[in-house]
């Protein structure tokens, strides 16, 4: 006599169908875990990009400032936007420069320390560079005097 033989019928489908439950089951949750796997991906992902984004902005805003496009002593403490365009990409995002005096010693030239903050559209997000810069007086340091001043020397370029 056969060992199968002796079980039911129902018993030994009902077994069957536990299985293909059970396998399912299995494989719905996988598939779950790797679905929620590669959205957590793509958030951070957009996260991402946008740090960079940001970061992006906030060294166009210190070049800016470096050129001499931004002014300080016109700057007043509130966020600025980069564009009205819908269409923009720049659209939304805002910045805002702050400073603080230092005093570090009576030998070194008066500092200030600039905070260059970056906001996504979403203002949840915000990317902060910080840097040190020349402190200005009331009247800025556009006034030289020009029979102290001297001519720099030219740029110098370099290979590696």
């Amino acid at each position: 006599m056969r060992p199968h033989a002796t079980i039911p019928s129902r018993r030994r489908n009902g077994a069957i169908l536990l299985e293909v439950v059970l396998s399912l089951s299995l494989f719905v949750l996988a598939a779950v875990l790797v679905l929620t796997a590669l959205d957590a991906s793509r958030e951070a992902v957009g996260l991402v990009r946008r740090d960079m984004h940001g970061e992006n902005l906030a060294m166009s805003v210190l070049a800016d400032l470096e050129m001499g496009q931004i002014d300080l002593a016109t700057l007043e403490d509130s966020p600025y936007e980069f564009t009205d365009d819908e269409e923009d990409p720049l659209s939304g995002w805002t910045w805002q420069i702050s400073s603080e005096a230092l005093a570090l010693s009576d030998e070194l030239p008066p500092e200030q320390r600039l905070t260059i903050v970056i906001r996504d559209p979403s203002g949840r997000r915000a990317i902060r560079i910080y840097t040190l810069w020349p402190a200005q007086d009331e009247e800025g340091l556009d006034d030289v005097d020009e029979d102290s001043a001297t001519e720099a020397p030219p740029a110098m370029g370099g290979g590696l």
